[in-house]
């Protein structure tokens, strides 16, 4: 190859790189300027050329004439619009803008079937998503488990709130039985007073107009609760145990003999024998002997036969 050509070729890029990098410092210097132009509040002048805007629209716009409505589907509704009388309320703006979106649906879907178009979608017609049913299972999986995470936070803070609740019952409770008890302590308190004013004469229990007198439970031990008191009523383990225990009083020497129960041999066994027969020192029967030889004299039994 020749090497003046490549130098030539290497000379031409050189200028070309350098043409490049001038153009972009042009661009760079002019928008610099637009932008302090813009910081120091100097407008850009502006023209509204009006003649050449409708020159270049007659251009590609078409004659009204010449359309059919299907090509435009433009509908004007003209003076059937609802007039919102305050244009500041919210409300009111957005349904005149549903009303009149209505209105002008039910208009194109008229002209639709009087010119024979179609313009509703058939019933077996299905079109392709645009995402694809993998992405779509990721999203509802998404959606699942943003709903189980809010499902979750909702119970926890259901239970949060029970137990706040629980709480301010048992405080509750807890000062309502206070006050009772302080209630009652200064019942006992003028009690007590009013018996010392009058020599502790009279009874020593409390009182029933104290408003306390005896709150145990007065029923027997043993009886069942609701029903009526007596021997009769008492459960099957109560009636054991009176009958093993006795029924209160003194415990002691109550098994000690007397002359009547020292005579009384009715009762006797003797510890050795049995009706089944002779008993051991264990207190089992004992067994009766086998009567089976052994196995060396079986052995000799055979021996002797053959």
């Amino acid at each position: 190859m020749n090497p003046k050509r490549e130098e030539e070729d290497v000379d031409e890029d050189l200028e070309e790189g350098e043409e490049d990098e001038d153009e972009e410092w042009e661009l760079e210097r002019a928008a610099l300027a637009e932008m302090e132009a813009e910081r120091s509040g100097a407008r850009r002048e502006t023209t509204n050329d009006t003649r050449g805007l409708a020159r270049s629209f007659n251009q590609f716009a078409w004659e009204k004439e010449e359309l059919e409505w299907e090509d435009t589907m433009a509908i004007s509704l003209g003076e059937d619009v609802e007039q919102v009388e305050n244009v500041d309320d919210d409300l009111q703006r957005e349904l005149a803008f549903y009303k009149q979106a209505l209105v002008a649906a039910q208009v194109a879907a008229k002209n639709f079937e009087e010119k024979g178009v179609q313009w509703k979608r058939p019933e077996d017609y299905f079109a392709e998503m645009v995402k694809s049913d993998a992405h779509m299972d990721r999203v509802r999986k998404k959606l699942i488990e943003e709903r189980s995470q809010m499902e979750a936070v909702e119970q926890a803070k259901k239970a949060r709130e029970n137990r706040r609740y629980a709480k301010q019952v048992e405080a509750e409770r807890r000062k309502e039985k206070a006050q009772t008890k302080k209630k009652e302590v200064e019942k006992v308190t003028k009690w007590r007073q009013q018996r010392k004013r009058n020599g502790y004469a009279g009874d020593a229990d409390l009182p029933e107009a104290a408003g306390l007198g005896n709150k145990r439970s007065k029923t027997p031990m043993g009886a069942v609760r609701g029903t009526p008191t007596g021997a009769g009523n008492k459960s099957k383990k109560r009636q054991h145990k009176d009958a093993k225990f006795g029924f209160g009083g003194p415990k002691r020497r109550m098994k000690q003999n007397d002359a009547n129960s020292a005579a009384d041999v009715s009762g006797y066994k003797p510890a050795g024998f049995d009706k089944k027969g002779l008993k051991t020192r264990n207190g089992g029967v004992q067994k009766k002997q086998n009567s089976r030889p052994g196995k060396a004299k079986r052995q000799q039994n055979r021996n002797r036969r053959t």
